[in-house]
């Protein structure tokens, strides 16, 4: 790997971080954003030095990354990722939109034309993340960050997909009684038909599992 001068790193630092806060906004709307800081064993105020890039409050992720019981590697994101070596890579975004952002976000003359700026990236940014779907078998940087917002595990312990299950758990989580009368009879019937056939295959596999034991 190429040597990176300490701005490069840091600002890498500042991207990475951005990115794996606005993610798990996305995909964990339920959950405040302390809950991300205490996995990654990061308060507020450490994570706001790396976002804004603070050479004299610097952060040491390096140290941090090799504790034993290090929450930086909770993720899934390699080393390289987590210190700022290398830059999350994110479809439809260019390092260029980034280092636009990042100028906008911490300048200090605050205006009109400077809101206007800061909605359009917070916009392109966030429509980019937006279409990136949890995929286990998708081993980018941005892929495995993806999946674990989504579904809080890592992506990488092997290479069969749950993406399936995790949806149709998702899907059953929001039909409420009033979705159920609502709809219509003949879809009810049919959807009805499909989980009675699901429930007893799924039946069968549980207690085959069991006898395994």
């Amino acid at each position: 790997m190429e040597q990176l001068s300490s701005e490069e790193i840091l600002f890498n630092r500042q991207v990475n971080y951005m990115t794996i806060e606005r993610v798990w906004k996305i995909k964990q709307k339920d959950k405040g954003i302390s809950e991300l800081y205490e996995l990654l064993g990061l308060n507020q105020n450490v994570y706001s030095r790396i976002r804004q890039a603070d050479k004299y409050n610097y952060v040491d992720l390096e140290s941090r990354w090799g504790y034993k019981t290090s929450r930086l590697q909770v993720i899934g994101l390699s080393k390289e990722i987590m210190i700022g070596l290398k830059m999350i890579e994110i479809p439809d975004i260019e390092k260029s939109d980034w280092e636009d952002y990042i100028g906008i976000r911490y300048e200090e003359e605050h205006n009109k034309s400077r809101s206007s700026d800061m909605a359009y990236y917070n916009r392109k940014i966030n429509s980019a993340l937006e279409k990136i779907k949890a995929d286990k078998l998708d081993k980018s940087d941005i892929g495995k960050l993806v999946y674990f917002c989504t579904y809080l595990e890592k992506s990488d312990d092997g290479v069969v997909t749950d993406k399936e299950m995790y949806d149709l758990k998702n899907c059953l989580s929001v039909i409420t009684n009033e979705k159920m009368k609502q709809c219509k009879s003949e879809l009810r019937i049919e959807v009805f038909s499909m989980l009675e056939d699901i429930y007893n295959r799924m039946d069968i596999i549980i207690k085959y599992d069991a006898l395994q034991r």
